[in-house]
């Protein structure tokens, strides 16, 4: 297990904490990334690592913006992406 891997049951527990908050209730809970958004963002040569920004979209809905970083976890603003699909909107059958 990498440094970076967690267990099904640690992310059970962290995705349920959130779930169940009631600040966060009738929230989005997950984005779905496609594939070829990642690649798209690794297209650029400088793009060493993927982030992810906690956003709320005009209609006041959680949602994420992703971008590409370099080594030094810097933004490459040219290439960012958003208008993720939403769970639950599209999500059936999540496990977490």
């Amino acid at each position: 297990m990498s440094n970076h891997e967690i267990t099904f049951t640690e992310a059970q527990q962290m995705t349920s904490a959130y779930q169940n908050d009631p600040r966060f209730l009738g929230q989005t809970v997950s984005c779905v990334i496609p594939k070829d958004i990642i690649y798209e963002i690794f297209a650029n040569p400088d793009a060493a690592n993927l982030k992810l920004y906690f956003a709320k979209n005009a209609a006041n809905e959680l949602t994420i913006v992703t971008l590409g970083a370099d080594i030094n976890n810097l933004d490459i603003t040219n290439k960012i992406m958003n208008r993720l699909p939403k769970c639950p909107a599209v999500c059936i059958g999540n496990s977490l």
